[in-house]
């Protein structure tokens, strides 16, 4: 779940252990003892270097360069206040984990902050071939594709310094992904796909093609599956939901909190069609699930509806880059090759994407899809989402509600993968959401 707000009490926690002392919490209505927030720390990775920017969204400063042993892919949950960053290495089969540097001090029903520099762990996280990275419910999820395992580590233990995962096995190797859902850890599972090769022969490969329910406290021991997931790719969690993506439609897996069991199937296609979901975005408050709906070219979205059992798609007008659900669940925001950054808002009965304005120009068109090297990346702040251009080095920050380019930042070098983290977990409780304070020069 890629946008959950931790509770000030986690927040308290992770700051505690961090810290390794007693806190004492001051009282809120002290005089002089306000609320302090950040926007966070924007965190950019190169395409071809080790390279990895971290720029501090309160006043725009650049507190810290750091290098990975390699090009990685960086995740984080946006509103983690423990700022840990896994930057996977898919090819060296290793993670390696930085911290953002921005330290949260609960007071009372509000926090007060500390920023130092970012920092890179010493050790990294072994894996074999590490790929899919979820984030749910306090929990980091990272799915190695080489032997089918998942290390699962908690908020918890990361805030006390330990950066050793737990390890449950699938039992197979296969593209697949995993996500920790409350007392359960839900993974995918494989079957073989056997292709005919040129010369007659065969080859054997692993998809992933549904997914089990295994206890948290015995991840080695399935309790339940849900089949028939075709080439199972993506997947978003809500509270009470799990979606993935498949061939022949989307599996929504429903936790009941009676039973204490999920219960779900596949949502199929539309009959007929034949493109599929491979991206599952979405949102506590939505009560539906937004996919990706591609064949070739990749231009298609699709709002997959548990409620009704349905598929619906919708075209778009050239092919997309990327999109992301906003902090507030509020819009849908969608980048496209032609340079355009499209707002969406779902209409009243959560049936169809309606566009909310004119698309606004972000970057210069892709006269080409890119066959080979980085692609614009994208990652959602606080009424903000930003948006890198590998081919100029920048990345724009967007205001959603005012709908403009409020500010480029130079980061040089291929910026490819984008995430956000230490944004204030209480930011929605404030007035005034801008917070346009001093933004260094602006």
């Amino acid at each position: 779940m890629k946008n959950q707000i931790l509770s000030p009490l986690l927040g308290a926690a992770l700051f505690a252990s961090a810290c390794g002392t007693q806190m004492t919490t001051p009282d809120p209505k002290a005089k002089g003892d306000e609320a302090e927030y950040t926007l966070g720390r924007l965190v950019v990775a190169d395409g071809t270097t080790g390279k990895v920017s971290v720029v501090d969204l309160d006043d725009r400063s650049t507190p810290g360069t750091l290098m990975l042993d390699n090009p990685g892919l960086v995740y984080a949950n946006p509103t983690n206040v423990g700022g840990f960053v896994f930057a996977t290495q898919r090819t060296q089969n290793q993670t390696q984990v930085l911290e953002s540097g921005i330290e949260f001090e609960e007071h009372g029903d509000h926090y007060h902050l500390k920023k130092k520099a970012p920092s890179l762990k010493p050790a990294p996280i072994a894996g074999a071939l590490p790929t899919h990275f979820t984030y749910n419910q306090g929990w980091t999820s990272l799915f190695n594709d080489g032997d089918g395992t998942v290390d699962f580590i908690s908020d918890q233990q990361l805030a006390r310094g330990e950066f050793t995962p737990r390890r449950a096995t699938t039992g197979t190797a296969h593209h697949g992904v995993a996500i920790v859902h409350g007392e359960r850890l839900v993974a995918t599972m494989s079957m073989p796909d056997v292709q005919t090769l040129p010369d007659g022969g065969t080859s054997t490969r692993q998809l992933a093609a549904g997914a089990t329910d295994r206890a948290l406290a015995t991840p080695d021991t399935v309790i339940d599956t849900f089949a028939n997931c075709t080439s199972l790719h993506g997947e978003f969690s809500t509270s009470t939901h799990v979606a993935f993506g498949c061939a022949n439609g989307a599996l929504v897996m429903k936790w009941n909190a009676g039973t204490k069991k999920f219960e779900g199937s596949v949502i199929p296609n539309p009959a007929g069609r034949m493109e599929r979901v491979g991206t599952v975005e979405g949102h506590e408050k939505l009560p539906v699930f937004i996919g990706n709906f591609d064949r070739a070219p990749a231009n298609g979205m699709a709002i997959i509806d548990p409620r009704n059992n349905t598929i619906t798609p919708m075209p778009l007008p050239t092919r997309r880059f990327a999109f992301r659900v906003d902090e507030a669940g509020e819009h849908v925001l969608v980048l496209t090759m032609d340079g355009n950054l499209h707002k969406f808002k779902l209409n009243a009965g959560a049936t169809a994407l309606e566009a909310d304005g004119m698309p606004l120009k972000v970057m210069p068109e892709y006269a080409m899809w890119p066959a080979t090297g980085a692609r614009p990346a994208m990652t959602m702040g606080w009424g903000r989402v930003y948006v890198s251009d590998p081919r100029d080095g920048t990345v724009k920050e967007i205001k959603i509600e005012e709908w403009k380019v409020e500010h480029t930042f130079n980061v040089g070098g291929t910026p490819a993968s984008l995430t956000l983290t230490s944004m204030s977990p209480d930011w929605a409780s404030k007035k005034d959401h801008d917070h346009d304070h001093d933004h260094g020069g602006k």
